[in-house]
Parts: structure tokens; C-alpha cells; sequence
């Protein structure tokens, strides 16, 4: 949770605990910020919106009261924290990095990253280019080691400076009793 890296990844098991623990981050850098434009995205809006922006433990229940939910004038969705924005985009295919064309931002929160078309990817990292706040904030479940999401990304950021990646195993879901883990182990 109080990771300081510029590039920060939560990576590991489902029902593991890395979305919480990114999204207690995320807020903590969106508020301590200067900046005001920031962005969250998801495979779809709809993926992105149950599996960090709504629920129990979601985006706008942990910032509550202070976030709304709402849409620009331009009708992108968005959500409002204080004075900053957060822009909140579906990344379902190639043409995908359209959508980020002329966005300028200080930081990046992907949810399932790995799911994230490439192009978006290199889009969405040049558009927080410019910020003197930048960070990137990534969550993703285990794929394959050739996946490029390892091989042009994460393998070449290891040992960058400022390169944060965080390992989550069921262990790591304080909520979660031995049985229930062990049944999971068992089913995957």
C-alpha cells in the first residue's frame, strides 16, 4: 500500500488481495498529488467498473463521500475526487488507444493489464509522459512467461529505478479462511 514506485505492479492469485492493496495506493497518490488528470483503465468499462470501481472494497466505497461517479461534457466517464479527475476507459481491442489520442495525465491505474492490447499500453504510458508526478499502477493475474506483457514490459523494467512488482498469493487474503484457501489451491 505504500509503494513509491513510479511503476508499481501487483501480480498474483485471484482472490488475493493485490486490487485492495493497489486501490488503497492509488488513492493515497491521487490525493497527496498536485495534479489533477489522471486515468483507470479496464479490458472493458464494465470489467473495470466490477472489479474496482463498484463493491464493497471498490474504488468509490473506499473514497467515500468524496468521490462521484459522472461523465464530462464531452460523455466520458469519470470520477470526480475533490478537484482531480479520473478518467475511466475500456481497452477491449487495438483501436482501443484511440480513445487516449490528446490526453494529457499524471498517472495510470490498469486493472488486468495483461488483457490490455499493447498498443493501448504504449499509448497510455506516453500519455503521462510530461507529468513531474507520474506513476503507473498496474494489477494483473499470472499468464504465460512469453506473454508481452513480461517480455516487453515487466522483464525490462526489473531492476529500473523506481520499478516496484509485488508477488500476491492467497496467503495474502487476511479474509480468507485455511479451508477456503486450500479448496482453491485444489481447484486450480
Amino acid at each position: 500500500i505504500r509503494a513509491d514506485g513510479g511503476m508499481t505492479v501487483w501480480e498474483g492469485a485471484i482472490r488475493s488481495g493485490k486490487t485492495v492493496a493497489s486501490l488503497l495506493a492509488w488513492l493515497m497518490y491521487i490525493q497527496n498529488s498536485n495534479e489533477e488528470y489522471f486515468l483507470m483503465s479496464g479490458k472493458t468499462l464494465g470489467s473495470l467498473g466490477k472489479n474496482v470501481i463498484k463493491g464493497d472494497f471498490g474504488l468509490l466505497e473506499l473514497a467515500r463521500p468524496y468521490a462521484e461517479e459522472s461523465r464530462d461534457r464531452y460523455g466520458n466517464s469519470i470520477i470526480i475526487i475533490g478537484n482531480k479527475i479520473i478518467y475511466l476507459v475500456g481497452a477491449p481491442d487495438d483501436s482501443a488507444y484511440m480513445s487516449l489520442k490528446g490526453l494529457t495525465i499524471a498517472g495510470w491505474y490498469a486493472d488486468e493489464v495483461a488483457t490490455h492490447p499493447e498498443s493501448f499500453i504504449n499509448e497510455a504510458l506516453a500519455r503521462t509522459a510530461v507529468s513531474p508526478d507520474r506513476r503507473i499502477f498496474w494489477t494483473l493475474n499470472p499468464t504465460f512467461p512469453s506473454h508481452y506483457i513480461y517480455r516487453n514490459f515487466l522483464d525490462r523494467w526489473e531492476g529500473m529505478q523506481g520499478y516496484r512488482r509485488y508477488h500476491f498469493t492467497l496467503v495474502d487474503n487476511l479474509a480468507m479462511t485455511q479451508e477456503r484457501r486450500e479448496q482453491l489451491a485444489a481447484q486450480y
